[in-house]
């Protein structure tokens, strides 16, 4: 299936001048490998920019904030009719997307994860063994095709010291993504259904701007012991939302 992919271009800021290419690699990936018809918006959000669009990715949003009254209503009306919205951290005023975000229930915070990964699923292998390191994940994570078999995914490389953010969410959302603080399992990544369309929220940034390098280490996902799913991680998210999109109303 050929999903249209609207990318933010004009709320997006680099979180580093030297990473602001790497996006790039990822908008290829789609356009090129997933065969995805991917496209920028460079101006506001309008009834007109959406009406033509499967997913409207917001990444790393910092410019131009906060979105206006008009946008919000236009996007949550898109939402609800079928569209699906990916939107990752802001690179800065978080407290300026909040009026967008808590619309559907979710809040960004500046609350950083001790670990560079958050767990996606704690298997029943990995429960017999650390019982007591995991019994703080039941409950938070949902059983969700996403994420479930799965393990860890890594905001970066351990050298890198780069920790995925927390998120604050409704109950309306299933926590498919969760780290820890303080001994305390916490939102990191979530999904919910909001009326025919879908939000996917992430607490992360570099999971996308390294995403040539984890494509390179793609095949050590499927070897037994090696807990990082990054790549099969995304693929299964798109797999999702092509579902999603072929079977919602609008696109019937």
């Amino acid at each position: 299936m050929t999903l249209k992919i609207l990318f933010d271009a004009l709320h997006y800021e680099p979180e580093v001048d030297e990473v602001d290419s790497f996006i790039e690699d990822f908008l290829f990936w789609l356009d090129e490998e997933k065969n995805y018809a991917v496209g920028r918006l460079r101006g506001k959000i309008t009834s007109q920019n959406l009406s033509d669009c499967d997913v409207l990715f917001i990444f790393s949003p910092g410019e131009k904030l906060p979105y206006s009254e008009e946008e919000i209503n236009v996007l949550s009306k898109w939402v609800k009719d079928g569209g699906v919205l990916i939107i990752t951290r802001p690179v800065k005023n978080f407290e300026q997307l909040d009026s967008l975000t808590e619309s559907f229930g979710l809040k960004f915070t500046q609350s950083k994860a001790e670990s560079y990964a958050f767990f996606t699923d704690i298997t029943k292998k990995l429960m017999e063994k650390y019982p007591v390191r995991f019994v703080k994940y039941q409950g938070v994570l949902a059983d969700h095709p996403i994420s479930k078999g799965l393990t860890a995914v890594a905001e970066g490389l351990p050298k890198f010291r780069l920790h995925p953010y927390f998120i604050e969410i409704s109950e309306e959302w299933d926590v498919i993504g969760a780290s820890v603080k303080k001994n305390e399992a916490r939102p990191v990544v979530a999904i919910r259904k909001c009326g025919e369309g879908l939000v996917l929220a992430l607490g992360v940034l570099y999971l996308f701007y390294l995403w040539r390098s984890w494509l390179k280490y793609e095949k050590w996902e499927k070897k037994k012991g090696y807990i990082i799913s990054n790549a099969t991680f995304i693929r299964r998210v798109f797999d999702f939302i092509e579902k999603h999109v072929k079977n919602t109303s609008r696109n019937s």
